[in-house]
């Protein structure tokens, strides 16, 4: 039986070149934050993280003391992507690993795997054709079936990309 893309996706990570870059959004939450008793302004008791203010301050109002929301930034995870170059005597290749949260919300990520070979061309836009990053397929350069590249996908929705350059 052949690898897996879980598979091929864990031995690339386990390699000594990987490249790792994590596709990301920055997302504000919303906490309820318990009024500090003045004299001890070291206190402080924060509770649940909600995804709005209304959210929070609905649930604010069932507490007993005075509390405030407070905007709290975090990170939201789309996707990791992990490139291997190998080098030969003509040419280059690249083998591509993405693990992708956002395409399964609350359940196993997704992986997916591609790769390419050869001179003279974008071989990583190549070898992320297929993979699936957001829950969205990507596509090449001169796509026919329309599929985004991870670039224009990226500032479309907003999301960064940090890492290894792609």
């Amino acid at each position: 039986m052949g690898k897996t893309p879980f598979d091929r996706v864990i031995d690339l990570l386990n390699h000594d070149r990987a490249e790792v870059t994590w596709v990301v959004r920055p997302v504000l939450k919303y906490a309820i934050e318990a009024e500090t008793d003045p004299a001890k302004p070291w206190v402080r008791d924060t509770w649940h993280r909600f995804e709005t203010r209304e959210d929070a301050k609905r649930h604010g109002r069932s507490l007993t003391c005075r509390f405030r929301t407070v905007a709290v930034p975090e990170i939201e995870r789309i996707a990791r992507i992990i490139q291997v170059w190998t080098k030969g005597r003509a040419y280059h290749s690249v083998r591509i690993g993405v693990t992708d949260w956002a395409g399964r919300p609350g359940g196993d990520p997704l992986h997916s795997y591609g790769a390419a070979t050869g001179c003279g061309y974008d071989k990583r836009t190549a070898a992320l054709t297929d993979c699936t990053v957001g829950g969205i397929e990507l596509g090449d350069h001169s796509d026919y079936k329309g599929r985004p590249r991870l670039e224009t996908l990226c500032r479309d929705n907003g999301w960064d990309l940090f890492g290894a350059n792609i």
